[in-house]
């Protein structure tokens, strides 16, 4: 997940990313050009960036590491020569990864536009870009695949106003769908709006899903936007982290579908806040998950401005299943059914009793968001 704020701005865009900035494990993806390297602005961006690793990492200790790795490394020169500013930016990555792997962990290369939430897809289903292409709706094909067999599917959380109203206007009009399913093989992650949503249709009651740890330091400075009381609501602190409950809130008049079987699609490709609102639903008992363990990527990252016109991603936060403690940043979230992304819509609709054949056909001729 990334929440798309500005370290050195101080302003708040919102989110995962992923809403500003580059998205999960693909900051690079770009059909653009590369940039030439300029090692004077690679040098003051990588110092940058090691002091807001250092700062801001959500473990201290792991954050120290990575600073220490990237300053030796520039120290010995390592840093000092490269063909484009994309070759600098991934040998970078290349070792704090050989550290350990975060996918919210990013220096983004000036060259790489600010497009919002970029495609990182390659699943061949659906309607969702691929990757390097940025996302305009966060909806992609949507309606009915039989009488009562409702069926959404999802590219990002892009938050934007259209979205929401896009997505409300599904729910109310399927409202009385005894089987939903959601597709996030393809979900690329963004911010919370469209989850809140969904799960206010899905609940006939407050329903507390998932924690959120934050480093207390970074939350002093910059608090988190969603508290809210009603979506999520503050805990008490637990040694240097700020704690928050994520809740499945009810509310409005069509409620019908709470009493509809869900089931979530998977991919390998389904990352950051497409997992989370796929384990949310999974850990309340509310949905069936079908298809392959998804991506791993559970940190919740920041965007900042980085000296040279460089960007980068700094994850402050993670969220995790409070009944066990683990989160999903290197796991991924493993279905209820494991099958081939590919054949999970067949799967679930297995499980519905309509033809098979004819719902699919529905699938293929269902009219999408994204252009």
């Amino acid at each position: 997940m990334n929440l798309g704020r500005t370290f050195v701005a101080g302003a708040i865009a919102v989110l995962i990313p992923l809403a500003a900035g580059a998205a999960g494990g693909q900051s690079q993806a770009s059909d653009d050009a590369p940039g030439p390297f300029v090692k004077k602005d690679a040098d003051q961006a990588l110092q940058a960036f090691a002091s807001q690793i250092e700062d801001n990492y959500l473990f201290p200790n792991l954050g120290k590491k990575y600073a220490e790795l990237l300053r030796r490394k520039a120290a010995a020169g390592e840093y000092s020569t490269f063909r484009t500013d994309r070759d600098f930016t991934r040998a970078v990555e290349a070792d704090l990864n050989a550290v350990q792997p975060d996918l919210h962990l990013h220096i983004i290369a000036p060259s790489v536009p600010r497009r919002g939430v970029v495609g990182t897809a390659a699943s061949p289903t659906g309607t969702c870009p691929n990757a390097g292409a940025q996302i305009e709706r966060s909806i992609g094909r949507f309606g009915w695949l039989a009488p009562g067999i409702a069926y959404v599917e999802f590219c990002a959380f892009r938050e934007s106003p259209e979205d929401r109203v896009a997505l409300r206007s599904f729910l109310d009009r399927h409202s009385k769908a005894r089987v939903l399913i959601v597709d996030n093989r393809n979900n690329n992650g963004g911010g919370f709006a469209e989850s809140d949503l969904l799960f206010s249709r899905l609940f006939d009651r407050d329903v507390g899903l998932l924690e959120l740890d934050i480093r207390k330091s970074v939350d002093a400075e910059m608090p988190f936007p969603f508290a809210d009381g009603i979506h999520w609501k503050r805990l008490s602190p637990k040694g240097s982290w700020s704690r928050y409950l994520w809740y499945a809130h009810p509310r409005g008049a069509k409620l019908q579908m709470r009493r509809a079987k869900v089931y979530v699609l998977t991919s390998r490709w389904t990352e950051s806040a497409g997992e989370g609102t796929t384990l949310a639903l999974k850990v309340a008992g509310r949905a069936l998950v079908i298809g392959e363990r998804t991506q791993g990527a559970g940190h919740l990252a920041p965007t900042m401005n980085l000296p040279g016109k460089y960007r980068g991603q700094v994850p402050i936060g993670r969220v995790y299943d409070p009944r066990t403690g683990i989160g999903f940043e290197g796991n991924g979230v493993s279905p209820n059914v494991k099958v081939p992304a590919a054949d999970a819509l067949s799967a679930a609709l297995k499980l519905t009793h309509v033809n098979v054949r004819r719902a699919e056909q529905s699938w293929s001729r269902l009219p999408t968001l994204q252009k």
